[in-house]
């Protein structure tokens, strides 16, 4: 019998259930059921404990660094502009950055190339090889295993920053009461694209001031709002190591199902148009591959986004 072996297995054991206490006791202290379920569908599978990541990286981070956040295959011609934005407008002086790219694939070797130049010239760009892509899986193991900074930034490699985004995403979250900070995307044409998510009649998540000039009155204050797109967020990493992204959804609404949890919690979900980015929206992908996941939006929170929906102020502006 091989005692080492066998206390090894025992103490595995006693790590995997003590971690998973920890999750489980936290959502019933704030007395949230809907994360509680949440937690019970990514960490139990089949009668056993499935703990990937150890709950104690929540505080192994460095202060007041960002870890922003990109998937991308192939399409070096979203990628460089995307990267090149980002280097050129870094943050004002609060924050130092790093870059984490999740390649999902890629078999082109200009892409590849560009990377290792990329790499080469910038110390705080890091490439994370991912088999395939699978939106919400590939996010939690680039920001649970490799991201080390206190906010974490999701962003598209489809868009195009400017100015002190980093700030005006990130400045926001020091208040604790707020989740998630989303910003105002605009078109190619300049036109808004997203001012924050609300629910319409039929129970449809809907980019607010969509098509609407960029200038419109309404988009430009700060406002609450029921969601934001994970095209361009920063939530800090005590949220995030807290809900982790629902890997049911495969392709879309995550950051829909992302929010409402946050909301069931107590957070806020905030608007900021100080964060003005261009987002050239499905140029990388196949809008049609997210209706599955549309449907299972509605059967999972039907009765909260009619709730939403039937709401006259979803969107509240602050001074």
């Amino acid at each position: 019998m091989n005692i080492r072996y066998i206390k090894g297995q025992i103490k595995g054991r006693i790590k995997k259930y003590w971690e998973i206490s920890v999750l489980f006791f936290r959502e019933f202290y704030y007395n949230n059921r809907v994360n509680l379920v949440f937690i019970a569908k990514k960490y139990f599978k089949k009668g056993k404990v499935k703990v990937s990541i150890s709950d104690s990286r929540i505080n192994d981070y460095a202060k007041d660094l960002v870890t922003i956040g990109i998937l991308t295959k192939n399409r070096l011609d979203l990628i460089r502009p995307c990267l090149n934005s980002i280097l050129e407008n870094p943050s004002g002086g609060k924050h130092e950055a790093e870059i984490l790219i999740g390649d999902t694939g890629s078999g082109e070797e200009k892409v590849w190339n560009f990377y290792k130049d990329i790499c080469e010239k910038y110390k705080n760009v890091k490439i994370v090889k991912f088999k395939k892509y699978y939106f919400s899986r590939n996010y939690n193991e680039l920001f649970g295993r490799y991201a080390s900074g206190q906010y974490l930034i999701f962003l598209n490699n489809d868009t195009i920053v400017k100015g002190n985004w980093i700030d005006s995403l990130t400045d926001p979250l020091r208040d604790k009461k707020i989740g998630i900070v989303g910003g105002k995307l605009l078109n190619a044409d300049g036109t808004i694209q997203h001012a924050g998510i609300v629910f319409d009649e039929n129970g449809n998540s809907v980019n607010s001031y969509h098509g609407m000039p960029k200038n419109l009155r309404e988009a430009d204050f700060k406002a609450t709002v029921p969601g934001v797109t994970f095209a361009c967020a920063a939530v800090r990493r005590d949220i995030f190591f807290r809900f982790w992204i629902n890997e049911e959804y495969k392709e879309e609404v995550q950051d829909t199902d992302f929010c409402l949890r946050l909301l069931e919690s107590g957070f806020t979900i905030l608007y900021n148009p100080e964060v003005e980015i261009y987002h050239f929206e499905c140029s990388s992908r196949d809008w049609r591959k997210g209706e599955k996941d549309r449907r299972l939006m509605k059967k999972q929170w039907g009765k909260k986004i009619i709730e939403f929906a039937g709401k006259k102020n979803q969107r509240i502006y602050l001074k």
